[in-house]
């Protein structure tokens, strides 16, 4: 590959990591919103389903874009989740799901100070 065919790919990627940066702005908030009304609520599923959606999308991609700890945060919260609200006899606590989600706003939070935004 030459300089100039190696430099416009770059500018593709950082194009498209800006993109997921700036979507994932949105999500992070999203999510935060999200958390809080689950906190809340008795039945808090609806938030948690919001939050699974969220996650599954991020962990489908964040690791192609040069985030994969924020991947595998994304993914551990999706698989949680659906345990959590699944009718498995052995599934996590509220608070596994509620730890586990804060680690991965923590992730979110890291990958929004990357300097390219």
């Amino acid at each position: 590959m030459n300089t100039k065919s190696a430099s416009e790919f770059e500018s593709v990627i950082d194009r498209i990591c800006v993109a997921f940066l700036n979507q994932l702005d949105g999500q992070y908030e999203d999510v935060l919103q999200s958390l809080q009304n689950a906190r809340r609520n008795v039945d808090n599923s609806e938030n948690l389903r919001a939050i699974c959606a969220i996650a599954h999308k991020i962990a489908g991609i964040a690791k192609s874009v040069g985030f994969p700890e924020l991947g595998g945060d994304a993914f551990n919260v999706d698989k949680l989740i659906m345990q959590f609200l699944s009718d498995e006899k052995s599934k996590p606590s509220e608070d596994e799901v509620f730890s586990a989600i804060n680690v991965f706003l923590q992730s979110c939070e890291n990958a929004l100070a990357d300097p390219r935004l």
